[in-house]
């Protein structure tokens, strides 16, 4: 309350969208250890027991047993819905207090006279579009300092050109 009001209710939004960016990310860690467990289960039949030490090319055949197991695990889980859902909802959850954050810092640094990412911002785009301008007023000064091409002459001009000559 008082004169802090906005920077408390700030700091409130920020910690809401944090916590929401944590679920999120709960969520996905999740998906990613069942897709994990899936392909262990899927690649422990394969491993077969062997009382000989293996060898590089049985140790090689193990490898792409175990991508090929991870690989089936991931595309399952990748195609589903509930990994689709949780990817949005962590992606937004992470825009979400991406932009509460900057809100946070933005009075500070303006307060410390510091320039804040939405001035950057701008100035940044200011200077692309001067660059742009530059561009294309070098590209006109460029074409209308060339010389004119010599207009080349069609057979029939020439045809026309001896005949006079010859006359």
């Amino acid at each position: 309350l008082g004169p802090t009001r906005e920077q408390q209710e700030r700091w409130q939004r920020a910690a809401a969208a944090w916590q929401r960016l944590q679920e999120a990310q709960r969520r996905l860690r999740r998906l990613w250890w069942d897709a994990l467990s899936e392909a262990a289960r899927a690649f422990a039949p394969r491993l077969g027991a062997t009382a000989t030490p293996p060898t590089p090319e049985a140790m090689h055949g193990l490898y792409d047993a175990w991508v090929d197991c991870a690989e089936e695990a991931y595309a399952g889980m990748a195609h589903g819905e509930a990994f689709g859902t949780a990817l949005a909802a962590a992606v937004k959850a992470a825009g979400e207090w991406r932009d509460e954050s900057a809100a946070l810092i933005e009075p500070w640094a303006k307060w410390r006279d510091w320039p804040t990412r939405s001035e950057i911002n701008s100035l940044s785009l200011r200077v692309r579009a001067l660059e742009a301008k530059q561009r294309e007023s070098n590209r006109k000064n460029a074409s209308a300092a060339r010389p004119a091409a010599k207009k080349r002459a069609t057979p029939a001009k020439k045809r026309t050109a001896r005949r006079r000559a010859e006359r």
